[in-house]
C-alpha cells in the first residue's frame, strides 16, 4: 500500500513540475565539459564532414546543433563538442563524450 502511495505521490509531483527542481546527479569524475553555440556548430560541422550519423538531424527533424545545445544545457551529459570538433573520424568523435576535454573551461 505504501508503495502505491509513493508512486502516486511521485506521479503527481512530476505532473505538477515539482520534481523538475531536483538537482542533477553529481559527476564524480569532475565537471562536465560544456559547449556553447559556436562549439556545437563546430562539432556538428565536423561530424557532417566525416559522414558521422550524429551530424544528421534526428528522426523528428532536430538538427545536430540543437541536440548538442540541449545536451550541453541539460547538466546531465555532454557531447564534449570541443573534442568532437577536433575528431579525425566518427569513432574518435564518439569517444569524446566518454572523456573530459582538457581545454574545457579555458
Amino acid at each position: 500500500m505504501n508503495l502505491k502511495i509513493s508512486v502516486l505521490y511521485f506521479v503527481i509531483l512530476e505532473a505538477c513540475g515539482a520534481a523538475t527542481s531536483l538537482t542533477p546527479p553529481v559527476n564524480h569524475n569532475g565537471p562536465l565539459p560544456t559547449g556553447n553555440e559556436q562549439d556545437c556548430a563546430n562539432a556538428c560541422t565536423n561530424l557532417r564532414y566525416h559522414g558521422c550519423p550524429a551530424g544528421n538531424p534526428t528522426p523528428e527533424g532536430a538538427p545536430c546543433e540543437t541536440v548538442c545545445l540541449n545536451t550541453e544545457s541539460s547538466g546531465y551529459a555532454s557531447m564534449n563538442p570541443r573534442c568532437v570538433a577536433k575528431a579525425l573520424d566518427c569513432s574518435t568523435a564518439d569517444a569524446c563524450s566518454d572523456e573530459a576535454d582538457p581545454d574545457a573551461g579555458h
